[in-house]
């Protein structure tokens, strides 16, 4: 069965960042664990109530502390209506952002070769073939 996880990073956390909650489930066959969801936590907001009014049920009394400002936290779903809502909006964010990212990616390829740059450079630097850096100035793909 899998296990559902959330990691509470607050701001008496050195070093991790912005104060958030993000939620994993880890599989108990293979001992990894996913990232599900993230929430920003605002200044005074109580982690176990931004869990609950997006869906989520704490099971764990004490959280289990990690380091100063990092505790873990058993979770389950409580509403996985609301849980779906979140994850669809944050993968249609992902998108939109991939989307933008290839398309930079495309122009600054295509204009590169049309500056004469070297496809074989612009193949390495990109990770792809010779043949993709011509598709891409073609627009073909």
């Amino acid at each position: 069965m899998d296990t559902f996880a959330a990691h509470i990073i607050t701001a008496d956390a050195d070093g991790l960042g912005t104060p958030e909650v993000f939620v994993t489930i880890g599989d108990d066959e293979s001992g990894e664990e996913h990232p599900i969801a993230t929430y920003p936590i605002s200044d005074g907001e109580d982690p176990a109530d931004l869990l609950w009014e997006n869906g989520w049920r704490t099971l764990d009394d004490t959280a289990e502390s990690v380091d100063v400002g990092y505790d873990i936290v058993t979770v389950e779903p409580a509403d996985y209506e609301q849980i779906v809502k979140h994850v669809t909006f944050a993968r249609e964010k992902a998108q939109i952002e991939y989307e933008r990212q290839d398309t930079a990616w495309r122009a600054i390829i295509r204009h590169a070769m049309h500056d004469n740059a070297s496809a074989t450079a612009l193949a390495k630097a990109a990770k792809i073939s010779r043949e993709r850096v011509y598709q891409i100035r073609d627009g073909r793909r």
